[in-house]
Parts: C-alpha cells; structure tokens; sequence
C-alpha cells in the first residue's frame, strides 16, 4: 500500500512541471481577443517562470525529487530483510510459537513493515506478556 501511495505521489510531483501553462490557460481564459489572449499567456508565464526560478535552490532538479523518496523506500524496506533475517532465525531457535506463527510469516510481516513487525515480534516472544504466557502454558503442562 505504501509503494502505490509513494508512486501516486512521485506521479503528481512529476505533473506539477506541466502545471505552468495550463495556470497561464485557466488565468487567461476569459479573454475573447486573440491578440489579448495570446499576450495574457505570455505574460503569466513569463510571471510563473520568475516565480519558480526565484524559489529553486541551485543544482535540483526533477531527478532529485524523485530520487530522494525512493531511495528512502528502498533503504526501509532492505532495513526490514535484514531485521527479518534475525527474526527468522530467532524463530526457528523457538521451543514454542504463540499461536502457532511460523518463522515465515515472522519473516513476512519483518518484510513488509519492519518497525510494527519487529515490535509484535518483540512483545509475543520477548515481553513480560510472553514470559506470562510461557509460565501459563508450562504450569498447565505440568500440572
């Protein structure tokens, strides 16, 4: 879901470069003369261009706003292989699985949000709720 709503946005950023001359279209557009009209044209994008040109910073482009989210989907998301890794493994080390969650499906939700994965699989093996439970089932094991 994330990836869509990522790609939807990179998507609109890309359209806003051809936003210019469809404001300098819709500002104009109530005008009949075509000699008017051309010159209103002319000078609201002679207006939008100084806009934009003032508030660029030296050296951005449109390869940068596209470059910089991406990039910090793709570290996130190699975050969670890693993580899903050490959480597969600390799974698969398990005498006993809360509710008989495998190792993959850890694996999987590591995978695919990292922070929420990590954190449901620390509070089902690793928290005091766990050692309860643990202490529970071993109780009623035994007696």
């Amino acid at each position: 879901m994330r990836m869509v709503f990522a790609a939807v946005v990179l998507l609109l950023t890309a359209q806003a470069a051809f936003a210019t001359n469809k404001a300098a279209e819709f500002i104009c557009n109530e005008i009949a003369d075509a000699e008017k009209y051309a010159r209103c044209v002319n000078k609201a994008d002679a207006v939008a261009e100084g806009a934009t040109s003032r508030h660029q910073t030296s050296g951005s482009s449109g390869w940068s706003a596209f470059f910089w989210p991406v990039s910090w989907w793709v570290a996130y998301y190699a975050f969670g292989l890693i993580l899903g890794s050490y959480v597969y493994r600390d799974a698969r080390r398990r005498d006993w699985l809360f509710l008989a969650v495998r190792p993959f499906w850890w694996l999987v939700l590591v995978i695919l949000d990292p922070a929420f994965g990590l954190l449901a699989y620390w509070l089902v093996h690793y928290s005091k709720l766990s050692q309860n439970y643990a202490e529970f089932v071993s109780s009623q094991e035994g007696g």
